[in-house]
Protein backbone atom coordinates (compact mmCIF):
# COMPACT_ATOMS: atom_id res chain seq x y z
CA UNK A 1 0.00 0.00 0.00
CA UNK A 2 2.53 2.34 0.96
CA UNK A 3 4.67 1.65 -2.29
CA UNK A 4 1.75 2.39 -4.48
CA UNK A 5 1.08 5.86 -2.71
CA UNK A 6 4.72 6.64 -3.39
CA UNK A 7 4.57 5.86 -6.76
CA UNK A 8 1.02 7.92 -7.30
CA UNK A 9 2.50 10.90 -5.52
CA UNK A 10 5.71 11.21 -6.98
CA UNK A 11 4.34 10.61 -10.38
CA UNK A 12 1.23 13.31 -10.01
CA UNK A 13 4.12 15.27 -8.25
CA UNK A 14 6.23 15.55 -11.38
CA UNK A 15 3.71 17.89 -13.53
CA UNK A 16 4.52 20.68 -11.12
CA UNK A 17 8.06 20.50 -10.97
CA UNK A 18 10.95 21.78 -12.60
CA UNK A 19 13.48 19.66 -14.58
CA UNK A 20 16.10 19.59 -11.67
CA UNK A 21 13.11 17.94 -9.12
CA UNK A 22 11.60 16.27 -11.34
CA UNK A 23 14.98 14.14 -12.60
CA UNK A 24 15.61 13.19 -8.91
CA UNK A 25 11.53 12.24 -8.89
CA UNK A 26 13.03 10.22 -11.70
CA UNK A 27 15.62 8.53 -10.40
CA UNK A 28 13.55 8.30 -6.84
CA UNK A 29 10.89 6.14 -8.58
CA UNK A 30 13.51 4.55 -11.17
CA UNK A 31 15.08 2.82 -7.92
CA UNK A 32 11.72 1.89 -6.28
CA UNK A 33 11.41 -0.22 -9.49
CA UNK A 34 14.40 -1.66 -10.20
CA UNK A 35 13.90 -2.88 -6.66
CA UNK A 36 10.65 -4.12 -6.37
CA UNK A 37 10.30 -7.69 -5.19
CA UNK A 38 6.84 -7.95 -6.59
CA UNK A 39 7.19 -7.38 -9.78
CA UNK A 40 3.26 -8.41 -10.96
CA UNK A 41 2.27 -6.01 -8.07
CA UNK A 42 4.59 -3.43 -9.31
CA UNK A 43 3.22 -3.48 -13.01
CA UNK A 44 -0.39 -3.45 -11.44
CA UNK A 45 0.24 -0.07 -9.78
CA UNK A 46 1.60 1.66 -13.25
CA UNK A 47 -0.59 -0.16 -15.52
CA UNK A 48 -3.82 1.90 -14.43
CA UNK A 49 -1.35 5.36 -14.36
CA UNK A 50 -1.31 5.18 -18.21
CA UNK A 51 -4.58 5.72 -18.87
CA UNK A 52 -4.52 8.63 -15.87
CA UNK A 53 -1.46 10.40 -17.12
CA UNK A 54 -0.50 12.94 -19.45
CA UNK A 55 3.09 13.57 -21.20
CA UNK A 56 5.99 14.49 -19.89
CA UNK A 57 4.64 12.01 -16.60
CA UNK A 58 3.35 9.27 -19.34
CA UNK A 59 6.58 9.19 -20.86
CA UNK A 60 8.25 8.55 -17.15
CA UNK A 61 5.28 6.12 -16.55
CA UNK A 62 5.87 3.94 -19.34
CA UNK A 63 10.16 4.21 -18.98
CA UNK A 64 9.03 2.57 -15.50
CA UNK A 65 6.45 -0.11 -16.97
CA UNK A 66 9.42 -1.15 -19.61
CA UNK A 67 11.74 -1.13 -16.55
CA UNK A 68 9.84 -3.53 -14.99
CA UNK A 69 9.33 -5.53 -17.88
CA UNK A 70 12.97 -6.00 -18.20
CA UNK A 71 13.13 -6.82 -14.42
CA UNK A 72 10.36 -9.71 -15.05
CA UNK A 73 12.68 -10.77 -18.15
CA UNK A 74 15.99 -11.73 -16.12
CA UNK A 75 13.55 -13.20 -13.91
CA UNK A 76 12.72 -17.43 -14.09
CA UNK A 77 10.01 -18.20 -16.36
CA UNK A 78 8.24 -19.29 -13.01
CA UNK A 79 8.76 -15.23 -11.83
CA UNK A 80 7.47 -14.26 -15.14
CA UNK A 81 4.32 -16.60 -15.45
CA UNK A 82 1.80 -13.97 -14.92
CA UNK A 83 2.55 -12.24 -17.66
CA UNK A 84 0.95 -14.64 -19.74
CA UNK A 85 -2.45 -14.67 -17.41
CA UNK A 86 -5.08 -13.34 -19.69
CA UNK A 87 -6.48 -10.54 -17.25
CA UNK A 88 -2.53 -9.47 -16.45
CA UNK A 89 -1.55 -9.48 -20.50
CA UNK A 90 -5.15 -7.57 -21.25
CA UNK A 91 -4.28 -4.93 -18.60
CA UNK A 92 -0.76 -4.37 -19.86
CA UNK A 93 -1.37 -5.12 -23.56
CA UNK A 94 -4.44 -2.89 -23.39
CA UNK A 95 -3.14 0.01 -22.27
CA UNK A 96 -0.05 -0.30 -23.78
CA UNK A 97 -1.81 -0.11 -27.59
CA UNK A 98 -4.15 2.34 -26.52
CA UNK A 99 -0.96 4.84 -26.36
CA UNK A 100 0.27 3.42 -29.88
CA UNK A 101 -2.52 6.04 -30.92
CA UNK A 102 -1.38 8.88 -28.57
CA UNK A 103 -0.56 12.01 -30.21
CA UNK A 104 3.09 12.38 -29.17
CA UNK A 105 5.49 10.51 -30.88
CA UNK A 106 7.77 9.92 -27.84
CA UNK A 107 4.72 8.26 -26.04
CA UNK A 108 3.96 5.84 -28.84
CA UNK A 109 8.01 5.14 -29.13
CA UNK A 110 7.82 4.37 -25.32
CA UNK A 111 4.66 1.87 -25.50
CA UNK A 112 6.54 0.34 -28.71
CA UNK A 113 9.71 -0.50 -26.58
CA UNK A 114 7.36 -1.55 -23.91
CA UNK A 115 5.68 -4.13 -26.46
CA UNK A 116 9.07 -5.00 -27.46
CA UNK A 117 9.83 -5.90 -24.02
CA UNK A 118 6.92 -7.70 -23.03
CA UNK A 119 7.28 -10.21 -26.04
CA UNK A 120 10.84 -10.88 -24.34
CA UNK A 121 9.56 -10.81 -20.93
CA UNK A 122 7.15 -13.52 -21.98
CA UNK A 123 9.65 -15.09 -22.82
CA UNK A 124 8.73 -15.14 -26.48
CA UNK A 125 5.67 -17.07 -25.45
CA UNK A 126 3.88 -14.88 -28.22
CA UNK A 127 0.63 -16.87 -28.45
CA UNK A 128 -1.38 -14.09 -26.17
CA UNK A 129 0.94 -11.37 -27.27
CA UNK A 130 -0.49 -11.87 -30.95
CA UNK A 131 -3.74 -13.00 -30.41
CA UNK A 132 -3.89 -9.43 -28.49
CA UNK A 133 -2.24 -7.05 -31.15
CA UNK A 134 -3.95 -8.79 -33.83
CA UNK A 135 -7.62 -8.17 -32.40
CA UNK A 136 -6.11 -4.65 -31.19
CA UNK A 137 -4.21 -3.09 -33.79
CA UNK A 138 -4.39 -2.57 -37.71
CA UNK A 139 -2.10 -4.42 -39.75
CA UNK A 140 0.38 -1.57 -40.20
CA UNK A 141 1.03 -1.23 -36.98
CA UNK A 142 1.12 -4.91 -36.31
CA UNK A 143 3.87 -4.68 -38.49
CA UNK A 144 5.57 -2.06 -36.93
CA UNK A 145 5.83 -3.53 -33.62
CA UNK A 146 6.94 -6.81 -34.76
CA UNK A 147 9.66 -4.93 -37.10
CA UNK A 148 11.20 -3.39 -33.19
CA UNK A 149 11.20 -6.93 -32.16
CA UNK A 150 12.61 -8.54 -34.84
CA UNK A 151 15.26 -5.44 -34.45
CA UNK A 152 15.80 -6.20 -30.91
CA UNK A 153 15.99 -9.72 -31.59
CA UNK A 154 18.78 -9.15 -33.82
CA UNK A 155 20.68 -7.02 -31.86
CA UNK A 156 20.35 -9.18 -29.34
CA UNK A 157 22.18 -12.12 -31.03
CA UNK A 158 24.07 -9.98 -32.52
CA UNK A 159 25.65 -9.07 -28.39
CA UNK A 160 25.59 -12.61 -27.95
CA UNK A 161 27.71 -13.63 -30.64
CA UNK A 162 30.59 -10.69 -29.84
CA UNK A 163 30.33 -11.65 -26.14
Amino acid sequence: MFFELLLQRLIDAMNAQVDVARHLMERILHELVRNSSDKKQTLATLVPLISSTEPPALQVVLYLVKLCLESCERGTPQETEFLLKQEVADGVLGALTRCLSHASSKVRKHAVDCLVVYHFATKEDNTIMNKYLSAALDDTRQRLVGIFIDRANMERHHIDLSS
